[in-house]
């Protein structure tokens, strides 16, 4: 039951996340739903289900974005691409650690690590892509970071928020389920 549930709540949140990112649910420029997406189904989903939803979600929105030409949502150099998506996996990677044990304490961590793993990894990604033009050297690299940190701050806020949510909602289900067996065995 748990885990249907769980995929239910990250199929869901997959059509949030790429309806959002293609501008069809305006929420501000970078607050965005695949860092929370992702660190939960690698904490709750196996398997296939686990990398399919949120790379898969992040696939399907960059080729309609790019398709459609939304502002905003386009694909970069091959390099920058590949470390995004390379990013995002190791937010899964991250939340698989909470398989056994997803204690409060242990999400925040998994969520301030995810968050700041996913920003390193893509940053290098767009430090690699010519297109941005940043010089291939030590400080290049320092520059491209220190660039994007006015948006990790929104990108941090959302993983954030979009955990506690999701979290929250997985917990909270998760509750009552055992409260209905509790209940179904006393009766």
């Amino acid at each position: 039951m748990q885990k249907y549930s769980s995929l239910v709540l990250g199929t869901v949140v997959t059509v949030l996340a790429v309806a959002v990112k293609l501008k069809f649910l305006p929420l501000a420029d970078n607050f965005a739903l695949f860092g929370a997406l992702s660190l939960f189904c690698g904490a709750y989903l196996r398997g296939w289900a686990a990398w399919c939803l949120p790379i898969g979600g992040l696939i399907v929105s960059d080729f309609l974005g790019n398709s459609l030409r939304i502002p905003g949502v386009y694909l970069y150099d091959y390099r920058a691409m590949l470390c995004n998506y390379v990013g995002f996996a190791a937010m899964i990677g991250i939340g698989s650690m909470l398989r056994r044990n997803a204690a409060i304490e242990r999400t925040v961590i998994a969520v301030l690590s995810g968050s700041i793993a996913y920003f390193l990894i893509s940053n290098f990604g767009c430090w690699l892509d010519p297109q941005l033009k940043y010089d291939q050297s030590l400080s290049g690299l320092a520059q491209c970071y220190t660039m994007a940190l006015p948006f990790y701050r929104t990108s941090f806020q959302s993983d954030v928020f979009f955990s506690a949510v999701l979290f929250g909602t997985q917990w909270w289900a998760m509750s009552h389920q055992r409260q209905d067996v509790t209940e179904a065995t006393k009766a």
